[in-house]
C-alpha cells in the first residue's frame, strides 16, 4: 500500500505542476489607446463670444487604456483644419491648463490668452470684431508611460475674441518645503522680472533641513516641465554656506524627463532664500536672504521728477512682486503713475492705461478706495503712460498695491 501511495502522490505532483503551468497570466496591463473621441458642443454651430466671464463646455470619452487610469488631457488649437500650415508643418497652440475630467469648461480669458499667442495680437487693435474660425483637439497622455499618448478628432468652432492684457509669467518652486506637490503650489511662484524676459524671481523661507527643489513652469505632470539641476532625476548637492550659489539648469519641456535633477544642501539651517531663474541663459542664483526690489511714483506729488527716487513702493514680501507703501498726498497734488525704473519717460512705466493722460478716479476714492488694473510693459515705448488722479483730493495719506503678477493697484486712504 505504501508503494501505490507513493505513485499516486507523484501522479497528484504532476498534474498539479501540470496545471500551475496552464494557469492564465490575469494581471491588468495598460492598452495602447485606439479610440479617443472629441465631442461636439451642441452650441457648436453658434458664435462664442469670448470675455471673462465666459466657458465653453468641452466633453470627450476617455481613450480605451483597459484599466481605470486618469491620464492628463492638454487641449489644443489650431487656426488650420488638419493643424499643419501651408508648409506641412505642425502649427497648433495649447491651452496653459492640464486636465484630468473628460468634461471641462474652459475659461474665456485662457482661451483668448491662447488665440492671442497663436495669431500673434499685439493690441487690442488687432483681435478682429468678426468671428475667427479655429480647431480643436485633444491629446491624451498617462504619465510615465509614453506608448499611452494618443490624439483624438478635430472639432471646428467659432469664437468672437477679446484682447487679454497679461502679467508676467510664472513658474513654481516644487519640493522639500512645500511638500513635492505637483498639483498646487500656492505661494511657491517665481514671477518673470518683466513680462517676456524669461528672468523669474522669488524669495522664499525655507526651513533648516528643507533645502531640495527644482522648478515647473506648468503643474501637474513630473515628467515634462522641469526646470533642474541636470536631466537626471537625482539631486546635486551644493552649498550655501558662502550665502550664495550660481550654476546652470536644465531645461526642455517637449523631452520626457528632462531637467529632473533637484537643488540640496544637506547643510542648510534655515531662512530666507532669493532666487532668480534665468532661462535665456540656463543659469540659476540663490542668495541666502530676502533682497527686496521697489518701484517709484512719479508725478503732481514729488514734481514730476523721472530722476526722483524719494517716494518707493517696496516690494512685500521680497521676491512677490508685489509692492506696498503709504505716503501723504498732498491737496490738489493727486496725479501720478509708477515706474520700475528712473530716467526715462517713455519706458518701464506702471500707469492707469497706455494712453498719456490722467483716469479720474474721484468717485472712487471719495468712498475710501480704489481698485482697479494697470498697465505695464516696460520693453514698449510710451506703454503705460496714464496717471491716476483726483483732481479735487483735499490731502491726506495714501496706502498703495501694485501687484506686477496681475496687473492691479490698490489705494486706499489711510486713518
Amino acid at each position: 500500500m505504501k508503494k501505490i501511495s507513493f505513485i499516486l502522490a507523484s501522479v497528484a505532483l504532476l498534474g498539479s505542476a501540470a496545471l500551475t503551468g496552464c494557469v492564465q497570466d490575469t494581471q491588468p496591463r495598460i492598452s495602447d489607446p485606439t479610440e479617443f473621441v472629441l465631442n461636439t458642443p451642441a452650441l457648436s454651430d453658434n458664435v462664442y463670444i469670448l470675455n471673462s466671464a465666459s466657458t465653453v463646455n468641452l466633453t470627450w470619452s476617455q481613450p480605451n487604456y483597459g484599466l481605470g487610469l486618469v491620464p492628463n488631457y492638454y487641449v489644443m488649437l489650431s487656426q488650420y483644419p488638419e493643424f499643419k500650415d501651408a508648409n506641412g508643418e505642425d502649427s497648433y497652440t495649447e491651452i496653459n491648463t492640464i486636465y484630468t475630467s473628460a468634461s471641462v469648461d474652459i475659461s474665456g480669458a485662457d482661451l483668448a490668452a491662447a488665440l492671442q499667442n497663436m495669431y500673434g495680437w499685439e493690441s487690442e487693435a488687432d483681435v478682429p470684431t468678426t468671428p475667427v474660425d479655429i480647431y480643436v483637439r485633444v491629446r491624451s497622455e498617462i504619465p510615465n508611460y509614453e506608448a499611452g499618448t494618443i490624439l483624438s478628432n478635430i472639432i471646428p468652432l467659432s469664437c468672437v475674441s477679446y484682447f487679454v492684457v497679461t502679467g508676467p509669467d510664472e513658474i513654481w518652486l516644487i519640493g522639500q518645503p512645500e511638500g513635492w506637490n505637483i498639483a498646487s503650489a500656492d505661494g511657491w511662484e517665481l514671477y518673470e522680472t518683466e513680462q517676456g524676459s524669461k528672468i523669474y524671481k522669488g524669495a522664499f523661507d525655507i526651513p533648516a533641513g528643507e533645502f531640495q527643489f527644482r522648478f515647473y513652469d506648468k503643474l501637474g505632470d513630473w515628467e515634462h516641465y522641469s526646470i533642474g539641476s541636470q536631466d537626471e532625476d537625482a539631486s546635486i548637492e551644493i552649498s550655501m554656506s558662502s550665502g550664495k550659489y550660481n550654476g546652470e539648469c536644465f531645461y526642455d519641456p517637449d523631452t520626457d524627463a528632462a531637467g529632473k535633477g533637484s537643488w540640496q544642501d544637506p547643510n542648510w539651517e534655515g531662512g530666507m532664500v532669493t532666487i532668480t531663474v534665468d532661462l535665456n541663459d540656463m543659469t540659476v542664483e540663490f542668495i541666502a536672504g530676502a533682497v527686496a526690489a521697489e518701484i517709484y511714483i512719479v508725478g503732481q506729488c514729488q514734481g514730476w521728477n523721472i530722476e526722483g527716487d524719494s517716494m518707493p513702493l517696496v516690494e512685500t514680501p521680497a521676491g512677490s512682486n508685489i509692492y506696498m507703501g503709504t505716503y501723504t498726498i498732498a491737496a490738489g497734488e493727486f496725479q501720478f503713475r509708477f515706474y520700475s525704473k528712473l530716467g526715462d519717460w517713455n519706458y518701464n512705466s506702471i500707469g492707469s492705461q497706455d494712453d498719456d493722460a490722467p483716469v479720474d478716479i474721484s468717485a472712487w476714492m471719495a468712498n475710501g478706495s480704489y481698485s482697479g488694473a494697470c498697465f505695464y510693459d516696460p520693453d514698449t515705448e510710451k506703454a503705460g503712460k496714464g496717471s491716476w488722479s483726483v483732481p479735487d483730493w483735499a490731502g491726506g495719506d495714501v496706502s498703495m498695491t501694485v501687484n506686477l503678477n496681475d496687473l492691479t493697484v490698490e489705494f486706499t486712504t489711510a486713518e
